[in-house]
């Protein structure tokens, strides 16, 4: 059995390959596969996948129609061997021995997934560490501990590809992506949570994440209707997993706070567009959910006002606020 499979969903991403393909394969752990899906590049991506096959017995490459990232992934999953399996984006890449020091990891704690740091690449070459895990760290540090035992803050972390999983268990529990083209990630990250019973975290930075204001996470303009979409699947999605119930505010309290955050940042001219879809998504939640698990979240006044308020009138009102609180700091000092 191959030790570590390394899935990479690929699409126009030929600047940054070489970077990715050599990182994975100077690895310091060998005995690994590399699962790369070609999206339906229109650049030389798919040409550069297949002078590495051809060097390499360990690259495997399957094209197809773009789809998304989610499908992607999903393609490749089917042809999966390893005992352990990793997803890397197309434009990142590994640490020397990331791939050794996940593959100890899990084998000594017998984790169902094991969480790792990463650090952030900025397009200046600027590196930030980011603790994607410190909520559990601060808790656990190293050792194993239970979905259970942290599901006050069960999704404190992020669904970045900052993980290793037991490919035993992704089967187990049907892991899968959604097929939107934004999002793709949260279905399988909100589930495999609320299924496995045993998980922990390598407090190492392992995995280097680009920032780049054209990759998918920074795109949301272009997929606004998915969060609704995504919504919806996430919440019939965890109702069939093993502990989703337990963990369904948690599920609530992030969704909120995930969409106030690409309010916040998504471009002026797509503000209008987006606010309907919050609107639409929190109108669902109060007529199907209710209010009660969300009123501990900072944003709740916000939600209620969004339920009603016109868009215009919400902008209104929020500047309001945000000069009368500068106002009062003005006071204060």
């Amino acid at each position: 059995m191959t030790l570590v499979s390394v899935v990479i969903p690929v699409y126009n991403c030929a600047e940054y390959l070489h970077q990715c393909l050599d990182s994975i394969l100077n690895q310091s752990l060998q005995d690994i596969e590399i699962i790369c899906v070609d999206d339906g590049s229109t650049d030389n991506s798919l040409q550069i996948l297949n002078e590495y096959k051809e060097k390499d017995l360990r690259v495997q490459v399957l094209s197809q129609k773009n789809a998304g990232q989610g499908a992607a992934r999903n393609n490749a999953l089917q042809y999966v061997r390893g005992k352990y399996v990793i997803f890397v984006d197309s434009d990142d890449w590994l640490e020397p021995d990331a791939l050794s020091l996940l593959y100890n990891k899990m084998e000594k704690d017998g984790s169902e997934i094991v969480l790792f740091n990463a650090f952030e690449v900025a397009v200046n070459g600027n590196k930030n560490v980011y603790k994607a895990n410190e909520a559990y760290f601060l808790r656990f540090g190293e050792n194993v501990f239970s979905p259970l035992q942290v599901k006050d803050i069960i999704y404190n972390t992020t669904a970045r590809p900052f993980k290793i999983y037991r490919h035993e268990s992704m089967k187990k529990y049907g892991y899968k992506y959604a097929l939107h083209k934004h999002l793709e990630d949260h279905v399988p990250f909100f589930c495999f949570f609320a299924n496995v019973d045993k998980m922990s975290v390598l407090n190492e930075c392992v995995y280097n994440y680009r920032l780049r204001d054209n990759s998918s996470t920074r795109t949301v303009e272009r997929c606004i209707d998915a969060f609704y979409e995504d919504f919806l699947l996430c919440e019939r999605e965890l109702k069939k997993t093993k502990y989703g119930e337990l963990f369904f505010e948690q599920f609530l309290l992030r969704k909120i706070r995930n969409f106030f955050w690409h309010y916040k940042y998504i471009k002026p001219t797509a503000k209008k567009d987006f606010y309907k879809v919050m609107q639409k998504t929190f109108k669902y939640i109060h007529k199907n959910i209710g209010d009660d698990k969300l009123s501990s979240s900072e944003y709740f006044d916000s939600y209620k006002k969004i339920l009603s308020m016109p868009h215009w009138l919400f902008e209104v009102n929020k500047k309001l606020i945000c000069t009368m609180r500068v106002l009062k700091q003005e006071y204060y000092w």
